[in-house]
């Protein structure tokens, strides 16, 4: 995407969060919104005096930019142009088959363990990926490998997986609680940076 971008004339920046340890058990999800996403188009604009920004943005990070949007909805900044959203949940009514792991008992014990550890683990959050996909993730390389010797396809889901991060509790625990199980950010009821966030003004 980024080299059809740049051949296309477009001048791209890609950014990607910092991989917390315990000590930054702390770090809110308005920490993530403010020195993520809004302090890299401030960035972006600066560099290229440009005053409009196209953003795409994949999976919590098209989550965290629905909210920037909406947060710069109501701060009346316009310099967002356009979004593109890949693997996005925006309404968390419907959480397909993240259900399983986002429901109020699994979220309760994962809180107990955050605030012991500090931080949910890159190899926990990938195994959840994994059994989403268990067929493609799990057993193809069971049958494949382990009982048949032989090396596996290269599937792009791995290289997508294999690059998890951990997330810092306060945030990991207050997005699963906000949009997970109280579906704030569809309904209008997320404040973020004391600003409600409203997505019919994006």
């Amino acid at each position: 995407f980024v080299e059809w971008a740049v051949n296309h004339g477009h001048t791209v920046f890609v950014i990607s969060y910092r991989n917390p340890d315990a000590s930054m058990a702390d770090t809110t999800l308005e920490d993530y919104l403010v020195h993520g996403p809004r302090a890299a188009i401030d960035v972006i604009t600066e560099i290229t005096g440009s005053p409009k920004v196209n953003v795409v943005a994949v999976c919590l990070g098209g989550s965290l930019a629905t909210m920037l949007l909406a947060y710069l909805a109501a701060v009346e900044d316009d310099t967002v142009g356009a979004v593109t959203l890949l693997n996005t949940l925006v309404d968390f009514n419907e959480p397909g088959a993240l259900g399983a792991f986002t429901d109020r008992s699994t979220v309760e014990r994962l809180e107990k363990r955050l605030q012991k550890d500090g931080v949910l683990s890159a190899d926990e959050m990938a195994r959840t990926f994994d059994l989403l996909r268990p067929d493609d993730l799990v057993f193809n390389y069971v049958a494949r490998n382990w009982l048949l010797g032989e090396q596996p396809p290269a599937f792009d889901m791995l290289a997508w997986n294999a690059d998890s991060t951990n997330m810092p509790a306060a945030m990991h625990s207050f997005y699963l609680r906000a949009c997970y199980l109280e579906n704030r950010l569809a309904e209008g009821r997320l404040e973020l940076c004391e600003r409600q966030l409203d997505l019919s003004k994006i």
